[in-house]
Order: structure tokens, then sequence, then C-alpha cells
């Protein structure tokens, strides 16, 4: 039922009952999605969209797309982008940095690196430590990341498709572009020249099949939820944080763990599921790889682009085989990357599932 911009749903086969707010489409330029439908600027309309959803306790863990369709088609629209499963693939560095909200577990049939992948709220968190402005957000995103993304077709495929086609520039220009179609930077003492994927099935580990994650219907090119991609790896070292954890929000019971460095101090932080860590006692090695540039909160006094608090965010990962699973997301400093045990890091291609 639809009534003075609310829809109302009754399900006949169930007790259930639910309701949301519309707000009506605007079919204006606006500087939110680069000329799109959106006539605002702030990114938090769009992560509330997301974390309202996450909350949410679904009957079938298969409808998790299912049941987003029409949030995501509004999301789409509006920030003019596709979505993968569920992250907005025109900012798609900066949503991968979203927290859990409270406990959660793996929802196997989705990648753990979507909020989707898991049952517990998520929070995108972008205007929480950098701005709300979604026209700094297009700018900044340009400058901050270095990772060409890539996502699987198939498991019996060797076939990547590239997750957004950036404007290329002049044509027979040879300036290395990253993602979002900025000029590439030089950041690392590697040689990153290596961008596209290595074309190379998968192979099941042991008896256990590789997973098949529901079909990505919010997706006009849905993929296999594999991601495929070049980045920086480190080997650094889980132990009891020396820092004092920030506990405000929601009562939950991870554990904050501290991320230490070959000199033996603490570069970090990592906040993991209990669960997990069951699995994987503290102190132990344990391997990351760098995401982008962010922040761990927000600039003062409106500095929010000076260098001061910008630090790399990095992955804690687990391998599965030929692929890794997100654990959980922190931060080391960047002048940090001397502090990587063993051989020091590396560039390394990753497949995420």
């Amino acid at each position: 039922m639809f009534l003075d911009g609310k829809v109302t749903f009754r399900c006949q086969a169930e007790s259930d009952r639910q309701e949301d707010h519309l707000e009506p489409e605007v079919e204006t330029k606006g500087q939110g999605g680069g000329g799109g439908a959106y006539a605002g600027d702030d990114i938090g309309d769009f992560e509330g969209l997301i974390q309202v959803y996450s909350e949410r306790v679904l009957s079938f863990d298969m409808d998790v797309y299912n049941a987003f369709a029409g949030v995501a088609r509004q999301l789409s629209f509006r920030l003019q982008t596709d979505l993968c499963h569920g992250i907005p693939v025109r900012y798609f560095d900066w949503f991968l940095l979203w927290g859990p909200l409270a406990d959660q577990v793996r929802r196997p049939n989705a990648p753990s690196w979507s909020w989707a992948g898991w049952v517990g709220g998520s929070f995108p968190r972008i205007w929480d430590w950098y701005n709300r402005s979604i026209h700094r957000i297009n700018k900044a995103i340009r400058k901050r990341t270095w990772i060409i993304w890539y996502q699987r077709y198939g498991h019996d495929s060797t076939y990547c498709e590239l997750l957004f086609k950036h404007y290329e520039g002049r044509p027979g220009s040879s300036t290395k572009r990253n993602f979002y179609g900025a000029r590439a930077h030089h950041r690392f003492d590697l040689d990153c020249s290596r961008t596209e994927p290595t074309e190379k099935l998968l192979a099941s580990e042991g008896a256990t099949e590789l997973p098949e994650y529901s079909i990505d219907i919010l997706s006009p090119q849905p993929g296999s939820g594999f991601l495929q991609f070049w980045t920086v790896s480190m080997t650094l070292r889980l132990d009891e944080p020396t820092s004092s954890a920030d506990d405000a929000g929601p009562r939950h019971t991870r554990r904050s763990l501290g991320i230490f460095g070959r000199s033996g101090r603490e570069l970090g932080t990592v906040s993991v599921q209990r669960a997990w860590l069951e699995r994987n006692a503290a102190p132990r090695e344990a391997e990351f790889i760098l995401l982008c540039e962010g922040r761990d909160k927000r600039a003062e006094n409106g500095r929010i682009d000076d260098e001061d608090g910008w630090r790399y965010k990095a992955m804690l990962i687990e391998w599965h085989g030929d692929y890794a699973e997100r654990v959980a997301i922190g931060s080391i400093g960047k002048g940090d990357l001397g502090e990587a045990l063993g051989d020091g890091m590396c560039w390394k291609e990753i497949i995420l599932g």
C-alpha cells in the first residue's frame, strides 16, 4: 500500500509488517553523483540506507539481494553508479572500509568483503572519518587510491571484468591512470607496474568446493563475487594491544588486537570477531593487504585534506586455498611500511572472496 510518501507491506504468510519512508526522485543535475539525479551533497543519506538494511534479520539468507533491490535501485540511480554485491563501485575503495556495528557471523552466500557477507549491522562510515560532501569525496578518492579492481566472471572461467570504467582522457594518452581516472602516483618502493589479472582457474581446497554466492541481481553485469587485483601485502604480528581501545557504541564481544611490526612498536589496532580469535589465538603473525588511504577519525577545524591523520587502511585476510577472505579492517601509519616482518612488503596478486 502506498500512501503519503510511505509504503506499507503486510505479508500474507507471516505476521511481519514493514514500513519505509520514500523520498521523491529529483530529476536535476546536482554535484552528488557526477551529474545524476541527486540534488544534495550528503553521502550519509546513502550510507544510512546500507546501515539500516544490514541490521535487518532475514528469514532466508538467500534473499539478501532480493530484499535490498528496491533500495539498491534508488541508491544506484541517485549516485549514478552500479553496485557490486551491494557496494557502490563509483566509491568502491572507501565503501569497502565498512565496519561492524555489533557482533557478526559470516553469511556464506555472499562475499566477505561486502557488508552483505555478514549477518549483523554494518556501517560504511565515510562521513564519520572524512566528510559528508560527495563532491569532496569524488575528488579525494582519486588521490588516495591505487588498486585496479576486477571481478572474476565465474569459477569455470579465467575472464575478469573491470568494476568501473572511468573516462580515459585524450585518445593516445600514455599517462597511467588509477581506478577513478586520476593520474597514478608512485607510493611504494616496489615495482607496482602489474595491475591486470593473471589468467587462471581457481582450484577447490581439498574436498571443499569453491563457494557459490547468490546471483548479484543488483548489478547489470553480475560476476562471481571474487575480486582479483594487485596491491601491497605485509606480514605483521597480532598481540594484546598496548593502547586503550575505544569501547564507545553498541555492546559487542569483539576483541581489539594490537598490530605490531619488526621494531615491536604498536602500529595500530584491529577489532576481530571472537569466533575468529578462537581459531587464531594471538600472538600470531598474520597477513594484511593495503586497500587505500583513509583516516581513523575526522579532521578538526575543517582540515580534512591535510596529510596529518591520513593512514593506510589495511585488511586482515585469511586464505582458503587459492582465495582469501576478509577478517577485519585496521590501519597503519604511512611511514610504517618498513615494519613488515620476514622479507618485508611485496606487490602481490590477491583473489578475495
